[in-house]
């Protein structure tokens, strides 16, 4: 039924033509009762039931993101006139700045919080069914798809009889796109979609038609986007499978709000900035070097798909893909995933102090299941997955999976390792590798190791893994039988730490991180060590930062690392007066790219450890800033660490591995006359003068 300017509709004035929804026209009309301007929505005739269901949907509806309802009539719905464009008008031009993208968002996800509550699911959420208005704010619109989650009168399917697939292609999820049964998370995956597009100005999924379109929803994934965080929302909330996908449209918007926050405060990507205490003596001036690092928990799915992960994240062999779980900001660390691989718990700072939390890999919020003031860390599941072990000031102890009373299991050690049937525990003690019942009880010595820093035990419950290694010495990967009369070294690396280390479901082979730069100081990434016969294979290749703290799940099929990368500064601070003044006279001596490390400082010069030009090797400046750095050692083939100035600034005493171990070397302050003054077999280093 065609309408023309200045026909009546009951008490309603028609002023023009509005547009056109999916089930007939849209008409700006004036309530001759109370002079308000409304839209009317008059239904074609072939789409009678869906008219019905949108009066359903909407009358139960109120919310300041929906488009609200007035009135019905015989074959027309008397709506809410919204003055402005639709979000689909807005990306013709261009995508949106990211605030902006953030914050549309999250009121649609607002929206559909409100309507979920309702039992309302909309089904056809795209940036056409959604309205700008001139103050910028949005509303949600057109439920003529909108399925009502407690009728029966009718059958939940996005396929007509006719088998047309209903709705708008380009932001189905998977699920409608094979007519399937659509719920809550249905809406999820259409959000994140019209995030994508206002984010990048481009639809998530395309083709030439409907079913490439269809096609691509089911099996490609959108080229990533920036930044990592809007990056990792829309890898969960465009998940293929439900399940990981966010649960809820009010999980999504707890995500999009936070990240929004981080935004306009120009802290998103920003870690938080900690001064180390100072190194130096209390003079009028304080030299600090400021450490900026991060700890993230990442997950890695061994599924043999190539993955492409976002740049800052590091790259992956063909085996693997990887995705970030958590974006709280600070530090997270010690992560471990449960038996099923559903969930995950780790270490975090984000509330004040360090404590244990514990969060679904599929999203959500995490619970805090610790509360105290220690230093909890070697986090890993009981085989249950109904308690967790961790290690605090020197003791092992138990804490159930989602919080509750705390347990101390072992009176001294670290490196919990549970057995498999969960009736015994492995540990590292003062001199070697014990183990004990889960409980505690009964605890053996099994062999008589030093520098033990991981272990690990094989599901089949035949072999323990450790690793052994001084500081600054190559690590190695041991295995030796439950009763201690078989060990033997597997690895034989020449240079290079070890960051932690699991045992595959196969009981064959191990995943371990480890150092594969001759430097100390460079990256660690990820391998497979065939235990039979010692084969190594590289599975990250990761250019800067740290994965370590490898967990992996029963059935092999999701592991768990953490990524840490750091940022080192050095300031230069006066102590003359109150602590806001001295902070706004620092200045800074040498910026980020230096990486310093190991600094020591005399009256009138600075001396540090930077990498700058390849290995770590030593440098000088004076105090005052007065002269560009000056490197004092140039050995190409070792790494130069701890050093300390002489009193009367003349002569430098450092570590170096230039002889093949750690030995104390001194050389004067301009780098001339390298004089070697150790030449034990165990590593010097520290030297003071």
């Amino acid at each position: 039924m065609a309408l023309l300017a200045g026909d009546q509709l009951g008490h309603f004035e028609i002023l023009g033509p509005a547009g056109a929804g999916g089930m007939g026209e849209v008409y700006k009309a004036r309530d001759m009762r109370i002079n308000r301007l409304v839209a009317i929505k008059v239904v074609n005739e072939d789409f009678s039931s869906r008219f019905e269901r949108e009066a359903r949907a909407i009358s139960g509806l109120n919310h300041p993101h929906i488009c609200t309802l007035y009135d019905v009539g015989p074959g027309y719905l008397v709506m809410e006139f919204v003055q402005g464009e639709t979000l689909a008008d807005l990306l013709r031009r261009g995508r949106l700045p990211l605030e902006a993208a953030l914050r549309y968002g999250n009121d649609i996800a607002d929206a559909l919080t409100a309507a979920h509550a309702k039992g309302v699911i909309h089904r056809d959420l795209k940036p056409g069914n959604v309205m700008v208005n001139e103050d910028k704010q949005l509303k949600v619109l057109d439920f003529g798809l909108a399925k009502l989650t407690d009728s029966d009168q009718e059958p939940d399917s996005t396929v007509t009889a006719t088998g047309a697939v209903m709705g708008t292609p380009a932001y189905m999820a998977p699920e409608q796109a094979k007519g399937f049964r659509a719920d809550e998370r249905s809406d999820v995956f259409a959000l994140g979609a019209v995030l994508y597009e206002m984010a990048t100005g481009q639809r998530a999924f395309r083709g030439s038609s409907q079913v490439d379109v269809l096609h691509a929803i089911v099996h490609s994934t959108p080229e990533p986007t920036q930044p990592p965080e809007l990056q990792w929302i829309l890898d969960k909330a465009l998940a293929k499978d439900p399940g990981e996908r966010y649960q809820s449209a009010r999980e999504f918007g707890i995500d999009l709000h936070r990240l929004l926050r981080r935004v306009r405060s120009n802290s998103s990507v920003a870690p938080q900035v900690i001064a180390a205490a100072p190194t130096a003596r209390s003079w009028t001036t304080l030299i600090a070097a400021a450490t900026a690092g991060f700890a993230i928990p990442v997950i890695l799915w061994f599924m043999g798909v190539l993955g492409k992960p976002a740049n800052t994240e590091p790259a992956l062999r063909h085996e693997t893909i990887i995705s970030r779980l958590t974006t709280y900001g600070g530090n997270e660390r010690s992560p471990a995933i449960s038996p099923d691989g559903r969930y995950f718990a780790f270490v975090s700072h984000h509330s004040g102090t360090p404590d244990i939390w514990v969060r679904r890999v599929s999203g959500g919020e995490p619970i805090r299941i610790t509360h105290d003031d220690g230093q909890e860390g070697d986090l890993v599941y009981a085989p249950s997955g109904e308690s967790i072990y961790f290690t605090n000031q020197g003791a092992i102890w138990s804490v159930g999976a989602l919080g509750g009373s705390l347990r101390k299991v072992i009176e001294q050690g670290r490196s919990p390792a549970p057995s498999s049937d969960g009736t015994e525990l492995a540990y590292v003690g003062s001199d070697g590798i014990y183990i004990a019942m889960a409980e505690g009880a009964a605890s053996r010595k099994v062999i008589h190791a030093g520098a033990v820093t991981h272990l690990s035990w094989s599901p089949d419950r035949a072999w323990l893994a450790h690793v052994e290694g001084a500081l600054f010495d190559p690590h190695q990967i041991f295995v030796t039988d439950r009763q201690g009369r078989k060990k033997r070294q597997v690895t034989s690396f020449a240079h290079g730490a070890i960051g932690g280390l699991a045992w595959l479901p196969d009981s064959g082979r191990i995943v371990f991180s480890r150092n594969f730069h001759r430097s100390q100081f460079q990256s660690y990434d990820l391998a497979i060590l065939r235990v039979a016969d010692g084969n190594v294979r590289r599975i990250t290749l990761n250019d800067s930062g740290y994965l370590y703290s490898v967990r992996v799940s029963r059935d092999g099929a999701r592991l768990i690392t953490a990524t840490q990368k750091m940022q080192r500064e050095v300031w230069k601070v006066p102590l003359d007066s109150d602590p806001q003044t001295n902070g706004s006279r620092a200045v800074r001596l040498l910026d980020s790219s230096w990486d310093p490390m190991w600094i020591h400082l005399s009256r009138n010069t600075l001396l540090f450890n930077s990498g700058a030009s390849g290995n770590r090797h030593l440098w000088t400046m004076p105090l005052d800033g007065g002269a560009a750095p000056r490197q004092i050692t140039s050995s190409e083939r070792s790494d130069i660490t701890h050093a300390s100035l002489s009193p009367d600034e003349s002569r430098v005493a450092y570590t170096s591995f230039e002889s093949g171990s750690g030995q104390i070397w001194l050389r004067n302050l301009d780098g001339s006359n390298p004089m070697q003054l150790t030449r034990g077999a165990r590593v010097a280093f520290w030297p003071i003068w």
